[in-house]
């Protein structure tokens, strides 16, 4: 907190606002950090506001700001540094039909105004690697738009892939959002997670040894840093990125390294880099999420121990014709397809469960309004988004192969079809949004040490701590 407090822009006396009159043209130098997003009249990204004209000369700056750019100017993209005439203004006090407090939210971000541009020019462009990010992000969308999918699902695929949040329609997003399954549509650790399990399930069938686990895990990190890389590194998907890279590396080193500490780790070395993360919702999220699956999940999923059948051998008897060998392999294969569908059903239901609810009193916090249903929707859908996270990847990378390409495209429309049906149905149900629930601090910090207790119960019983 006093790394925060140091680093916040806001107590520091280089701060731009302290340079700038309000709504009056300003002239400033600034650095793109964020990819620019779609608004209806203009495009906005996060800039850093390095300096500000002050009479005939430059006053070096710091201190983020939301800026508008026209739409014309294409060209912005992260990294790019750029002078520009703009008005500065107060970012909004609450913005959305919660009320959500959005100047408090950005100025613990380091986001300390908003800046309207009315000129603009490139002084320099960003990094030869950001702008072929970028390009090769344009491509894959042009995949996706050239796709026989209907625009609301377009919307919905470049988002899960992509990180793009403007892509979903306003009525996509209000959908999602009433049936409690917004975080779906903003690329977080959710999504790294289900990249790593899909891994994970590639090399399943390879066993436990240290080479198949050494690659395992090897495959695990360039698949979570391409994904992050896919989503244009945006501050959500590195986070994820670098915590997941910490669980995996810590289970590289050493089979003893609990989750727990590697997720401390990646906290620590997060928060040292960029201590104003600690006010950041999406850090708070997701760092809730996986300790509780962490402490959570093995005792919850050991409450329906299934049985895992054995090698085919167990079943093949002696001196058996060729028919009864194969129908007996059969059967068992069958019976172990059967078994591992319904324990990765499992699986999937307890880690869903584990996470939506060690983040509802942050829910509360932030945006005081409470889905209901949110279990019942994410036990039907955040499942199944495995699959359709891989299936979209799959039609991307066989857009050159047209019988592919059409075959994966009706896969991809049939499933994002059921998702939207799904997603429809529960936000339609009687009560499926309840809004202005009041939820205060001190209620936040109570509920959080249930949490915390309840995590170092679980602990002692299992033997993790003593």
């Amino acid at each position: 907190m006093t790394a925060y407090n140091l680093r916040n822009p806001m107590h520091r006396e280089d701060n731009y606002l302290l340079h700038v009159e309000t709504s009056t043209p300003t002239y400033f130098v600034a650095e793109v950090r964020s990819e620019p997003q779609r608004t209806p009249k203009r495009l906005k990204a996060t800039v850093e506001v390095t300096a500000i004209k002050h009479g005939d000369s430059l006053v070096t700056t710091v201190g983020k700001a939301v800026a508008y750019f026209d739409t014309l100017a294409t060209w912005v993209a992260p990294g790019v540094k750029l002078m520009a005439l703009g008005k500065f203004q107060p970012l909004p006090i609450t913005v959305g039909p919660d009320q959500f407090p959005y100047r408090q939210y950005m100025q613990r971000k380091g986001v300390m105004g908003q800046c309207f541009t009315t000129a603009i020019e490139q002084v320099e462009t960003g990094a030869t690697p950001t702008l072929q990010i970028r390009r090769w992000r344009n491509t894959l969308a042009s995949i996706v738009n050239s796709s026989q999918l209907p625009p609301e699902r377009q919307g919905i695929a470049k988002a899960l892939v992509l990180g793009d949040r403007d892509a979903p329609t306003e009525i996509t997003k209000a959908e999602f959002r009433a049936a409690g399954l917004s975080h779906l549509l903003c690329v977080s650790g959710l999504h790294v997670g289900i990249v790593v399990l899909l891994v994970a399930l590639i090399f399943r069938p390879f066993g436990a040894n240290r080479r198949s686990l050494l690659l395992k895990g090897l495959a695990e990190l360039a698949a979570v840093w391409l994904f992050v890389i896919m989503t244009g590194a945006a501050p959500s998907t590195l986070r994820a990125g670098t915590m997941f890279s910490f669980i995996i590396a810590g289970r590289l080193v050493t089979n003893r390294m609990d989750t727990l500490v590697a997720l401390s780790l990646s906290a620590i070395t997060l928060l040292m880099v960029r201590p104003t993360l600690v006010a950041d919702i999406g850090f708070q999220f997701s760092y809730t999420a996986v300790a509780g699956i962490a402490v959570f999940y093995k005792p919850i999923h050991d409450l329906l121990p299934l049985k895992r059948l054995g090698d085919a051998t167990e079943y093949m008897g002696e001196n058996l014709a060729r028919w009864q060998r194969r129908w007996r392999r059969f059967k068992w294969l069958s019976r172990r397809l059967a078994a591992d569908g319904l324990e990765l059903l499992w699986q999937s239901t307890v880690l869903t469960i584990v996470a939506q609810v060690c983040v509802i009193p942050l829910i509360l916090y932030h945006f005081h309004h409470l889905t209901p249903w949110f279990l019942v929707a994410n036990v039907l859908i955040v499942p199944f988004t495995g699959l359709l996270l891989g299936s979209i990847m799959v039609m991307m990378a066989t857009s050159g192969w047209p019988w592919g390409w059409q075959a994966m495209t009706e896969v991809v429309d049939w499933e994002l079809g059921v998702v939207c049906d799904l997603t429809r149905w529960v936000a339609e149900l009687p009560g499926a949004m309840v809004e202005d629930v009041e939820f205060t601090l001190p209620m936040l910090a109570v509920a959080m040490l249930a949490l915390t207790a309840a995590a170092v119960w679980v602990c002692a019983r299992t033997g993790r701590i003593n």
